[in-house]
C-alpha cells in the first residue's frame, strides 16, 4: 500500500503528456498483481473454518455470476442456470461465493472468444453443482492437477484459485473435481452435503 500510494503521488504530479506516465501505470498494475498474489497466499495458508448459515444455493451461484457478467471478457458468454428455484444448504456464504467466483473466472478465461456457460444444480441428497463451459477444455492429466497449489494452465494468475476453492469445499465436507474435454470445454463439479 505504501509503495502504491507513493507511485500514485508521483504519477499525479506528472503532466498528462509526460512520457513516463505509461511506466507509472505499469508499476501500479504490477503492484496490484503482487497484492493479489499475497492475498491469495494468505487465504490459502489460513485454515478455512466455515460459518454454517442456511443459504439458498441457487441464489448464491446466481449472485456470483451477476458480479462477473458485466466485465468485458464475459461479453460474448451465454449463461444459463438449470435446477430448482431454491435449494437450501448450510454453508458459509462468503466462502462459497469465493468458490463460485473462482470457477466462473476460470470459465470466462477459457472462453476468450465467447461461448456457453451452463450451471446445473441438483439435489435432494448431496447437492451437486456442475459448472460447464464450452471453452478450450483441459486434458484429464491436467484436470487431476488443477487443484494443487501453484499449478496453472494459464500464463496469468497465481495458481491458487482452485487450490483455495478445494480447501473451502473440503472444509464443508464436500468434494470438488474437474472433467475436461480438450477443445470442447470443461465441467467443474462441487458436491456438498445438505
Amino acid at each position: 500500500a505504501g509503495i502504491s500510494g507513493a507511485i500514485q503521488v508521483l504519477g499525479d504530479a506528472m503532466p498528462p503528456e509526460d512520457p513516463r506516465r505509461p511506466v507509472v501505470k505499469e508499476i501500479l498494475e504490477q503492484i496490484n498483481r503482487l497484492d493479489r498474489t499475497v492475498r491469495d497466499l494468505l487465504t490459502y495458508s489460513r485454515p478455512a473454518t466455515p460459518e454454517r448459515l442456511e443459504l439458498d444455493l441457487v441464489e448464491s451461484v446466481g449472485r456470483a455470476w451477476s458480479l462477473l457478467a458485466p466485465q468485458p471478457a464475459a461479453a460474448g458468454i451465454r449463461y444459463s442456470l438449470e435446477g430448482g428455484q431454491s435449494l437450501r444448504v448450510h454453508a458459509d456464504p462468503q466462502l462459497l461465493h469465493q468458490v463460485w467466483v473462482n470457477l466462473f473466472q476460470n470459465a470466462i478465461e477459457a472462453m476468450a472468444g465467447g461461448g456457453e456457460l451452463r450451471v446445473f444444480i441438483t439435489g435432494p441428497g448431496p447437492v451437486l453443482v456442475e459448472i460447464r463451459d464450452s471453452g478450450t477444455g483441459v486434458d484429464q492429466v491436467h484436470a487431476e492437477r488443477l487443484f494443487r497449489p501453484f499449478f496453472s494452465t494459464k500464463t496469468r494468475g497465481t495458481g491458487l484459485g482452485l487450490a483455495i476453492s478445494k480447501k473451502i469445499i473440503d472444509a464443508h465436507l464436500g468434494r470438488i473435481w474437474c472433467v475436461g474435454h480438450p477443445g470442447k470445454g470443461s465441467s467443474f463439479f462441487v458436491e456438498m452435503p445438505r
